[in-house]
């Protein structure tokens, strides 16, 4: 009786038990993201894995009605998974909470993979991952009153619409209203149920504007000089692993390295502001398990000077 009401929608009845057997990965546990992972789960998906990087911020709440005031400053995929075991105590649910490279890319490992992330790097490695083991995956991306979404599927991808050095406003620059992210993941979703119930799916990139309510379908050409449909996959083989990457509001930076935590934390107890079991903080820095640290600093050299003064070369 849970999906009475799905199962008798004419265009998924009888296929309740396919989305029952449903393994879908969702990277990016931001706006779209949650409320994404939301719907698999009350839609009745046998497994869900969420990947996410980042913590819970004062802003985020404006649109990512998953979390709360009490959530502020814990990560995204551990209090998603708390959330959702209560939506749906049936959906297997597991949470990675760190950042998806080259070296742990294989836990996207899925039937469907979900692209909710807000960076190309990010993007450009699913694409490899999915175009090279022939994994459908959605892309989605919203920012202000706009959002777009496309279904790859082995027959284009991503890097014949997207280049490396595209010019994208912010979240920072250019906002978000909330309303675009319900218009965009319900379309995600949607796509999603047809994919895994094997029915016909949009082929076009689908552009909308919330605010005119307007919605346009793209027809995309595939490249002939594109990397990965010539199976040059650079990305899953790290050869595009940026050193610093830079977060979305400009003054956010994150570096990777290779340390060992639990002596840096020694190193850093008298100084240290705060700590938690996934991280601690220290000045303008958060250093995680993972071996990610997260500066709020004023350009990248400041950045760097930041981690080779607490953590080293």
């Amino acid at each position: 009786m849970r999906y009475i009401r799905q199962k008798t929608f004419p265009k998924l009845k009888g296929k309740q038990e396919i989305i029952s057997q449903a393994k879908v990965c969702i990277i990016g546990c931001g706006a779209t993201g949650t409320l994404a992972a939301e719907l698999l789960t009350r839609t009745g998906v046998k497994e869900l894995i969420l990947i996410d990087r980042d913590l819970i911020e004062l802003n985020n709440l404006q649109r990512q009605t998953l979390f709360t005031e009490k959530d502020v400053e814990k990560p995204k995929v551990i209090i998603a998974k708390e959330k959702l075991n209560e939506i749906n105590s049936e959906v297997e649910i597991t949470s990675h909470f760190l950042d998806l490279d080259y070296t742990n890319i294989n836990l996207i490992n899925s039937d469907l993979i979900l692209d909710c992330t807000d960076n190309l790097q990010t993007r450009f490695l699913i694409n490899d991952y999915a175009h090279k083991n022939k994994t459908p995956w959605i892309f989605s991306a919203v920012l202000g009153d706009k959002g777009y979404i496309k279904v790859f599927n082995n027959k284009e991808c991503f890097q014949c619409i997207f280049s490396e050095v595209q010019g994208l406003d912010t979240c920072e620059t250019g906002g978000i209203l909330n309303t675009t992210i319900n218009f965009v993941v319900s379309a995600q979703v949607t796509e999603a149920f047809k994919i895994l119930t094997k029915q016909e799916f949009t082929k076009e990139l689908i552009a909308f504007n919330v605010w005119d309510l307007k919605i346009n379908k793209i027809k995309i050409n595939p490249k002939k000089d594109c990397p990965a449909c010539n199976n040059n996959y650079e990305y899953l083989e790290g050869k595009k692993e940026p050193e610093i990457i830079t977060y979305c509001s400009g003054n956010n930076f994150q570096i990777k390295g290779q340390f060992d935590y639990d002596q840096i934390k020694n190193k850093l107890k008298n100084i240290t502001t705060r700590e938690t079991p996934y991280f601690i903080k220290i000045e303008n820095m958060t250093i995680f398990k993972d071996n990610r640290v997260l500066i709020h600093a004023q350009d990248k050299t400041k950045a760097k000077s930041l981690y080779a003064k607490y953590i080293g070369t």
